[in-house]
């Protein structure tokens, strides 16, 4: 991280510039609390903004899993997942979140530690592939732009 860093300042002058530009509106956006944007984005379902609210399971899935992370990794491990989290949900909004939560790689450890039965990893994959079947419907209606 020291590294990119100082790519960062000598590159554009400014140690923070990748912080900087994530914080912009245009990207991220400011911080802000995760539990007001959570309910924000849940209430969003009530008012035909099915996009926001489709992060909000993700988001509870992701917690679940770090939960599993801490109880079954070890800490360094479950540290890192956190942190990636508490950044992901400290944005302005949640647009980017699966993204955020697929670099935490502890997260699929941790599913992956829950899914050892094989009964339990078919339900996962019909699941999954519903899931997978659904977003796909909502794009093609134009109800959600993924």
């Amino acid at each position: 991280m020291a590294a990119f860093l100082a790519w960062s300042k000598h590159t554009v002058g400014d140690w923070w510039a990748p912080v900087r530009v994530q914080l912009e509106s245009s990207h991220h956006g400011g911080l802000s609390d995760p539990f007001a944007t959570l309910y924000d984005d849940a209430r969003g379902l009530l008012h035909h903004h099915v996009g926001t609210a489709l992060h909000v399971p993700w988001v509870l899935l992701a917690v679940a899993m770090l939960l599993v992370c801490w109880r079954r990794l070890p800490a360094p491990y479950t540290l890192f997942a956190l942190a990636v989290l508490v950044t992901a949900l400290a944005g302005s909004n949640l647009d980017s979140f699966e993204r955020y939560a697929l670099g935490a790689f502890p997260l699929s450890i941790a599913a992956a530690l829950v899914i050892t039965d094989t009964q339990v990893e078919r339900g996962v994959l019909a699941l999954l592939s519903a899931g997978l079947a659904g977003y796909a419907l909502l794009a093609f209606l134009n109800i959600s732009v993924p």
